[in-house]
């Protein structure tokens, strides 16, 4: 059993399996040690050096955000992570240090149904880790906006430019990972 908290304010508890608050399902979305989240935004906002595990594929119209002076893992664990159609510009903006990686198999960053969009871009003083998953992006995109520091360990990355490093505090690090676009 987990705890839910809810912006109902109240917390209760409920199973896992079959999330349930009186005789109605509540569909949470990620989770954080144990506690679960309606929203990834509120999950990546509570995690402190915890994983954010997706329980379910999210679709975001609206940049999540990883705040400067957090530290996160979001554990793809075999779910998609979207940007809808006509959404914002990014997926996900990068303050802080965020880990991404997919602890199944199949999990996914996926930003193609936007032209001329970027998935992931991290700002100056912000880290982000790639360790596994597949990251898509439209043949107009770019996947990831370096102005901070990126280390690519894992991964499968799409656009037509898979990384676009630029200002002098700028840093990446290729390890591994599979590019399908340019890197500049």
């Amino acid at each position: 059993e987990t705890s839910l908290l809810a912006k109902t304010g109240t917390d209760q508890t409920v199973s896992r399996k079959t999330p349930k608050r009186g005789s109605a399902l509540i569909d949470y979305v990620a989770e954080v040690d144990g506690t679960i989240y309606l929203n990834l935004q509120e999950a990546l906002d509570a995690a402190d050096n915890q994983t954010v595990f997706m329980v379910r594929d999210v679709v975001q119209d609206t940049p999540l955000i990883a705040a400067q002076g957090k530290t996160a893992v979001l554990d793809l664990n075999g779910k998609t992570l979207s940007l809808a159609a006509g959404g914002t510009r990014g997926l996900l903006t990068v303050y802080g240090e965020l880990t991404v990686k997919d602890g199944a198999t199949g999990g996914a960053i996926d930003t193609t149904a936007n032209t001329y969009s970027t998935a992931v871009n991290c700002k100056a003083g912000g880290k982000v880790t790639f360790e596994s998953g597949e990251m898509k992006a439209s043949d107009q995109s770019t996947f990831i906006e370096v102005a901070g520091e990126v280390v690519v360990n894992g991964g499968t990355f799409g656009g037509v430019h898979s990384m676009y490093v630029f200002g002098d505090a700028a840093k990446a690090t290729v390890n591994g990972g599979t590019f399908n676009g340019e890197i500049y």
